[in-house]
């Protein structure tokens, strides 16, 4: 588990913008559902600073509340798949990384847990297609190494 001092959101952040690339962090909070930023690879979170506050402030209450954290990395690999229109066309390979917050703490999604949530429709129970452009992975070590 990720016990940071001081910020925990903040140190939380600056770990998820040492993942190389660009990113789309998405947040599923109980109190306000999902939001998602974009973090390029300077690690800028959009394109107004105030975004970085949102953000931060986002975490804190997913901290407070609990929350999950979905980061999708988007690699220089690519892979050819067929649109919803029937052609081809070239798409990166994406990383997906997975955190729980709770009791001001991370906790890490395996990529295996990663792997079945996104296999199954929450709704319906029923399988879903697997993405073939999306490789799950387990969030790094440094995640949960002291400061």
């Amino acid at each position: 588990m990720g016990e940071p001092s001081g910020n925990k959101a903040l140190q939380l952040l600056n770990h998820i913008v040492t993942i190389a690339g660009i990113k789309i962090l998405t947040l599923l909070l109980e109190e306000t559902g999902e939001i998602k930023f974009d973090i390029d690879d300077d690690g800028n979170v959009g394109y107004d600073p105030m975004h970085k506050h949102l953000l931060l402030a986002e975490l804190n209450s997913g901290f407070s509340n609990g929350g999950v954290v979905i980061i999708r990395q988007f690699t220089p690999l690519k892979t050819e798949i067929i649109n919803a229109k029937n052609k081809k066309m070239w798409v990166p390979i994406k990383n997906v990384y997975g955190l729980i917050l709770r009791d001001h703490q991370w906790i890490a999604v395996s990529k295996k847990e990663l792997r079945e949530s996104f296999s199954i429709d929450a709704q319906t129970g029923k399988p879903l297609k697997r993405e073939p452009d999306v490789a799950y992975q387990d969030i790094p070590a440094y995640f949960f190494e002291s400061v």
